[in-house]
């Protein structure tokens, strides 16, 4: 559920972009510069978040990124200038969805799953699609009938009812319940939080990726997904 409501809210945007337009008298330019930065900061949060779930655990960042996405798009309401946007949508609802990328997909896989890891990364990942497919349609037409303020308040409530949610019932491994990853036959050792600088952690991680060319083929496909996006979206 928090993968697909980040999803959503990420998404948001892009019906929302022609409605700024025409409330607010901002130019195309105007409104896709915040734009812009969520996607960049969606992009480069990915390694940080993981560093920061194996320091302070997945619930507590999972908490934080729902509140950043919960804040952003409520105080929308509110908003008057482009650089409220750009605080607003490019900061606060980039770094909230960036710390809820398919980084968390893969860190339960991992943790919470011996047998079919694959599977259910796959499934995570289909989940970012699947927001857009539900949110995106039912946007388009409340704000037909209701108007942009409706939008941003409901997908703020979203994001409120996932963070309660994840406040009751989320737990950062199986363990924690009393329970074995799945397919596991016996208890898993898992590592103590590592207590370095996390920024650090996700550095030094990157250096071990840029010396990989499977890094440099995704990188060249990453930003042709965005690029198809954003045209989408401006269509």
């Amino acid at each position: 559920m928090t993968l697909l409501v980040s999803a959503g809210v990420r998404s948001t945007p892009g019906v929302l972009i022609v409605p700024f337009e025409l409330s607010f008298g901002w130019t195309h330019a105007e409104v896709t510069f915040p734009l812009a930065i969520n996607i960049a900061l969606y992009g480069l949060c990915g390694p940080f978040a993981a560093a920061f779930m194996e320091r302070y655990g997945v619930k507590r960042m999972m908490l934080i990124a729902l509140s950043l996405l919960a804040i952003g798009t409520g105080l929308s309401v509110w908003m008057k200038t482009t650089w409220q946007m750009t605080l607003l949508w490019g900061f606060l609802v980039g770094t909230g969805a960036g710390l809820t990328s398919s980084v968390l997909g893969a860190i339960i896989a991992n943790r919470w799953f011996k047998e079919k890891r694959g599977l259910v990364v796959g499934v995570f990942s289909a989940s970012g699609v699947a927001g857009q497919l539900v949110f995106l349609p039912l946007f388009a037409q409340m704000i037909s009938f209701y108007g942009w303020q409706t939008v941003v308040l409901v997908t703020s409530l979203s994001a409120l009812i996932t963070m309660l949610l994840v406040g009751l019932f989320m737990r950062d491994k199986p363990s924690d319940v009393g329970l074995l990853p799945y397919g596991a036959t016996e208890p898993v050792e898992t590592a103590a939080a590592p207590h370095a600088n996390p920024f650090l952690s996700a550095l030094n991680g990157l250096k071990i990726g840029v010396r990989s060319k499977d890094f440099y083929i995704y990188c060249r496909g990453y930003p042709l997904c965005n690029s198809s996006r954003v045209c989408s979206s401006n269509t």
